[in-house]
């Protein structure tokens, strides 16, 4: 299904919440650029599921509304928000109003209006703290940033030389492992 013939254009419901009037501007987007999202301050779960199946996606916590805009303009992203006024009120042209509660729901329905998929090799590939790529690196490397536990017990490291951050396969890491997989695989609710 493409944007154009599938259910959010043609349906009336979503018509009045997705912005994708300039339809040649948005596919030129879609084809020659990364696809890069900014989740508004009511969607922090949302930017953290996307960070995980490897989107890059910013996570605007300020009340600013036009920050956000301007954020979204001048980096190219598109706005995922719950809040009503920014839709109805602003001309946004790259916008998808969410409308689950839930956040695996929400993932969902960014991937059915974009018509994106979950590589489970770009899984686990940015910050979840600055949305920036991380390097594998080695134990001997990140010694000094984890605990002796963890280096006793891992031996696959990835770290942001950006925040610093150093990430592992720790005892959370099979949830969100199986979570992602529910996304990946179509035919899984």
């Amino acid at each position: 299904m493409d944007m154009f013939t599938g259910s959010l254009y043609n349906n009336m419901k979503w018509k009045n919440h997705t912005n994708l009037e300039n339809f040649p501007a948005f596919l030129h987007y879609m084809v020659n650029e990364e696809i890069k999202f900014v989740a508004d301050r009511m969607l922090g779960k949302l930017a953290t599921y996307l960070l995980m199946v490897g989107f890059d996606t910013l996570y605007f916590r300020e009340k600013e509304i036009t920050l956000l805009l301007r954020i979204a303009r001048e980096q190219n992203r598109i706005i995922l928000t719950r809040d009503t006024r920014l839709i109805k009120g602003i001309a946004v042209q790259r916008s998808i109003f969410v409308i689950d509660d839930k956040p695996i729901d929400q993932v969902r329905q960014v991937l059915k209006e974009m018509d994106l998929h979950v590589n489970m090799d770009d899984c686990f590939c940015r910050c979840l703290r600055c949305n920036r790529r991380l390097r594998k690196t080695t134990a001997a490397e990140v010694a000094h940033k984890v605990p002796p536990y963890v280096l006793i017990s891992h031996t696959e490291f990835s770290e942001c030389l950006h925040c610093n951050r150093v990430y592992w396969k720790g005892t959370h890491h099979k949830r969100m492992e199986t979570m992602i997989q529910t996304l990946a695989d179509p035919r899984r609710p």
